[in-house]
């Protein structure tokens, strides 16, 4: 009989694979607006000066939106 092909789940494998679970929970869980900003601040790398605009915010605001999330995130994890 052949060898499985796959590798037994570590202790420290399972905890990613919780972690992920609970941040793509959380990532549902934000508002559209909340996620958009995100987005666009954090993993597009864009300019606050022109992510702002483009979901309808001031620049004050799509800060204080990033920073929830972040928060949220980090509670979620």
């Amino acid at each position: 009989l052949s060898e499985p092909t796959h590798e037994p789940l570590t202790h420290e494998r399972l905890e990613a694979r919780e972690a992920l679970g609970a941040g793509e929970r959380a990532w549902h869980h934000l508002a559209p607006k909340e996620a958009r900003a995100l987005e666009l601040v954090v993993f597009e790398d864009a300019d606050r000066d022109e992510a702002a605009p483009a979901i309808g915010v001031t620049r004050e605001h799509l800060r204080v939106l990033v920073q929830r999330c972040r928060q949220k995130l980090a509670a979620a994890g």
